[in-house]
């Protein structure tokens, strides 16, 4: 018994190996689709990384666009770009491009590769977005069981009013609400997060403003959830038993509830790490997503590729924990 035993988890654990090598040789050709794609559609639109308002002498630009390659055909600055050969000339040398590490020169910075650049911002971002996910889960779970537990009353109506406000509030309306409201008028709060590392009140806002959606999501999701539990055969069990209702709420309806939930948890966290864009160039925090915007609207092509890919292979990856945490919330999912 014990070693059939042995041998089903054994077995188990080759085929949740297979699968995560499965999936991981299927990101391969998404990172190489999404890089084309980018990369096309940067040197579609009109425009380069020397257009300013008073235009550079034509010398000038010649010169600028051969330190940094940008006079090669298309494809060999796409190519350049990987790496790890690189083509200038005519001629092929050894190494760089992103395949050896090398993300490139930032033609924002001078003084600057988008190395340094997503090395100073991307533990910035990271928080940012854990702090907003701690927020989203601690709120939005009880926010969803309260609802349910009160289907149909001022709690149930409550809840449902928060959730759909938080749905419908555009992310920069929001934030634009809390900075006139505590930042400008009650003064509470400051209204940037120039002094992030300095002043923790900096991060309330912009954490506030990040997890407002996610909240009412993961809200919305529990609710639905417990109600459906509430209606299965072993609560009404449980109660005719005579079980206590806080022993039925925690044991059997909150406990299998949560199972739906958990598996959307991945998604939000990957939209909270990716999608703080917006929150960092409204309250200028020092996140590497403050510079993907500055990066697109000055045409820093290094940086608009790197972070685009950084993006790409975060949501792949926490896709991929996700769906391989699958089988151990709910083990009637198998991966063979």
């Amino acid at each position: 018994m014990a070693v059939g035993k042995q041998t089903a988890e054994r077995q188990g654990g080759v085929d949740v190996l297979a699968y995560v090598v499965r999936r991981m040789l299927w990101i391969i050709p998404v990172l190489f689709f999404v890089s084309v794609i980018t990369f096309s559609l940067m040197h579609v639109v009109p425009g380069g990384p020397w257009s300013r308002e008073k235009k550079l002498p034509e010398a000038t630009v010649r010169l600028l666009n051969d330190k940094y390659g940008l006079d090669e055909p298309i494809v060999a600055q796409y190519l350049n770009w990987v790496g790890p050969l690189h083509i200038e000339d005519g001629s092929v040398a050894c190494c760089g491009g992103i395949l050896a590490g090398d993300l490139g020169p930032s033609y924002k910075y001078i003084d600057r590769s988008v190395n340094q650049i997503i090395g100073d911002g991307i533990l910035t971002t990271m928080q940012l977005g854990l702090m907003a996910f701690l927020l989203s889960v601690v709120i939005g779970l009880p926010l969803g069981i309260i609802a349910a537990l009160g289907h149909n009353r001022l709690p149930d109506y409550a809840a449902t009013f928060i959730s759909v406000l938080g749905i419908s509030t555009p992310t920069f309306v929001s934030s634009m609400l809390l900075i006139v409201v505590f930042g400008v008028v009650l003064g509470w709060l400051p209204v940037n997060a120039l002094k992030w590392d300095s002043d923790p009140t900096a991060w309330i806002m912009p954490i506030i403003a990040l997890a407002l959606f996610p909240i009412a999501q993961i809200a919305r999701y529990t609710r639905a959830s417990m109600l459906e539990v509430t209606r299965r055969d072993y609560v009404r069990t449980a109660h005719s038993k005579g079980i206590g209702q806080r022993t039925i709420v925690i044991v059997h309806m909150v406990r299998n509830a949560l199972i739906p939930v958990v598996t959307i948890l991945g998604p939000v966290l990957a939209f909270l790490i990716t999608g703080s864009f917006i929150i960092e160039y409204i309250f200028s925090v020092p996140g590497i997503g403050r510079e993907y915007v500055s990066s697109i609207t000055q045409r820093d092509y290094g940086l608009i590729m790197a972070l685009s890919m950084f993006y790409a292979v975060t949501i792949a990856v926490l896709n991929l924990v996700v769906d391989v945490l699958y089988a151990y919330i709910d083990p009637r999912i198998r991966y063979s």
